[in-house]
């Protein structure tokens, strides 16, 4: 009869050895797909900002070509607008000037459209 408690308990410890390594090793597989997909977090990001710079930087260009014509059209209204000798020169240029300001502002309208929907 002892013999049998006995060889029920060794059963016992051995069942919760054998628990305890499961556990462990369940947990260890939880953390290695942890980083796993962490790891493949950092290189969808990564993966995006490399595709994302360039688009960037041409965008950029493209905006300071905008840019360039557009202070070299405001400087050329402004002298129309100081150089005119009548009022109808005066009022021409201005309207030219006033075309132009809702143009700009139409355009940053859209960027900061397509700039939300961006992100």
């Amino acid at each position: 009869m002892e013999g049998l408690i006995i060889l029920i308990i060794l059963a016992a410890a051995v069942i919760c050895c054998l628990a305890e390594v499961v556990s462990g090793y369940n947990g260890l597989v939880l953390l290695r797909n942890r980083v796993d997909n962490q790891s493949a977090q950092v290189d969808v990001q990564l993966k995006r900002r490399a595709e994302l710079i360039p688009n960037l930087i041409e965008t950029v260009k493209g905006y300071a070509k905008f840019e360039k014509s557009t202070l070299a059209e405001i400087t050329e209204l402004r002298s129309r607008v100081a150089n005119s000798t009548s009022t109808r020169e005066a009022c021409v240029a201005d309207t030219g000037f006033l075309k132009l300001q809702e143009e700009i502002a139409q355009t940053e309208r859209e960027a900061v459209k397509i700039d939300s929907n961006t992100f």
